[in-house]
């Protein structure tokens, strides 16, 4: 059996939640914020099995420009900011032009987390900010059980990579 592996960058400004996210697609029950820099995670997606080669960059951002090694190989960027903190979209915008001066050809999925009920970003300006730079947007809440939102993540990434290699 031949599993398709896929390498997935995290990378958001500081206090996003990176590395929650990072454990919740690695279905890692604790939270641990220092010792993982990547995983894996299984994914199936229309009868086929992949393997999702998943990188964390939180320890890397103080840097703000990533080493290309982070970025080599990678087929989706996962972009993530704060909803409840509006500043950290508009972080989004200098992480979107790094992004495009590492890697040509990369897919980049939005995600916006949501921690506490205090939203300062509307759904509107997220989806114009989204469509405006071409890309898909996930909504994480973790006022709530989040594992299907991670469920859908998940799918999205894997569904977004066998779409732009059909095209």
């Amino acid at each position: 059996m031949n599993i398709k592996q896929f390498k997935v960058i995290i990378i958001g400004a500081p206090g996003t939640g990176t590395s929650i996210l990072f454990n919740k697609l690695l279905n890692q029950s604790e939270y641990n914020q220092f010792d993982d820099e990547f995983g894996y995670q299984t994914v199936n997606y229309n009868n086929q099995t992949f393997k999702l080669q998943i990188w964390n960059t939180y320890r890397t951002f103080s840097h703000m420009r990533l080493s290309q090694h982070y970025y080599q190989n990678a087929q989706v960027v996962i972009l993530v900011f704060s909803i409840n903190e509006s500043a950290t979209l508009q972080q989004c915008t200098q992480l979107i032009e790094e992004i495009k001066l590492s890697v040509s050809d990369v897919l980049i999925i939005l995600v916006g987390q949501q921690f506490t009920d205090q939203r300062q970003i509307s759904i509107d300006e997220i989806i114009y900010f989204a469509e405006m730079n071409n890309m898909t947007y996930i909504e994480i809440s973790y006022l709530e059980d989040s594992q299907q939102q991670i469920n859908v993540l998940r799918q999205q990434i894997v569904a977004q990579i066998i779409d732009q290699k059909l095209k």
